[in-house]
């Protein structure tokens, strides 16, 4: 993402979760809507390492893309025996 970093029209801004559960930062639903109001077209908000029951994602999101690796294949596979 630092390469994108000086793009014009865009902003990151890394946002970790400091311990609240659920995937996201406490104040990652206020920034969206920020800046949603403020013209936005798209707002992409990136989750790494959520697990199962961290999920705060899907309430939020207009839509969710999960891309995943092919050791994390193997790990599920390893989980279902």
């Amino acid at each position: 993402m630092q390469g994108h970093a000086g793009d014009a029209g865009t902003f990151i801004r890394s946002m970790a979760t400091r311990g609240f559960l659920g995937g996201l930062a406490r104040a990652t639903a206020e920034v969206a809507l920020l800046l949603d109001a403020a013209g936005k077209k798209h707002v992409l908000i990136e989750t790494v390492g959520v697990g199962q029951d961290e999920i705060d994602i899907v309430r939020l999101a207009d839509w969710c893309w999960c891309a995943c690796t092919g050791s994390w294949r193997r790990h599920s596979e390893y989980e279902a025996g």
